[in-house]
């Protein structure tokens, strides 16, 4: 991980995000971090005492069960932020895992501000409830309305991948929890009945009617 403190990119990220407007305290200490792919951002033995907001690259959020099979639960991507939980409820049975996907920049804020105390700012509170409900429903969408692993390719290209393209055939298995052989059989058919056009090497997006 490397730290970056330098306030003119610190406020240019904020801007990046639009993240001025979600909060009513002032001075906050914001800084940004760096995560290689593959590298550990939240686990057990290390819970979150920051947000975390990402601004490029994907965030894998996992559980591992006593097998020590992994099990994906959801994507963190641009803007999307982690430490929800650990900021409600002050956490100590943490029991998921969270790494970067790819390289991973992320914007940190600290749970304890020398500001001010974020749990009394109504404007950042509403900010998290409101992201907290759009990745709930995201979820429950692609989970339980969707029938088939066509219409979760669909309703997961259209809704949450930018400009309707996928770029990255790993991080859709992932989030679809298929296998890959699964997707890229969909991907396929969906080609085929020209759906879907084949960009590049693992990039996909939906046709223009």
């Amino acid at each position: 991980m490397r730290t970056i403190s330098e306030q003119n990119r610190i406020a240019q990220a904020i801007r990046q995000l639009n993240l001025s407007t979600e909060f009513d305290t002032d001075s906050l200490q914001f800084e940004i971090r760096i995560y290689e792919k593959g590298e550990q951002i939240v686990s057990p033995l290390n819970p979150l005492d920051h947000f975390v907001f990402v601004i490029s690259g994907s965030i894998r959020v996992y559980q591992l069960d006593e097998d020590g099979i992994i099990h994906s639960l959801i994507n963190i991507r641009r803007r999307d932020c982690l430490g929800y939980n650990e900021f409600c409820f002050n956490n100590n049975k943490y029991t998921l895992y969270a790494e970067a996907f790819v390289q991973t920049v992320c914007l940190v804020l600290p749970f304890h501000q020398p500001a001010g105390n974020l749990k009394s700012d109504c404007d950042f509170l509403l900010f998290l409830l409101r992201n907290s409900l759009l990745s709930q429903i995201q979820n429950s969408e692609i989970t339980h309305f969707c029938s088939d692993l066509e219409d979760k390719l669909l309703f997961y290209m259209e809704n949450i991948c930018t400009d309707c393209t996928l770029t990255s055939v790993n991080e859709a298995v992932d989030a679809l929890h298929c296998s890959r052989r699964q997707l890229q059989r969909t991907l396929k058919k969906l080609c085929e009945d020209q759906t879907l056009v084949h960009i590049k090497r693992g990039c996909y997006q939906i046709k223009i009617q």
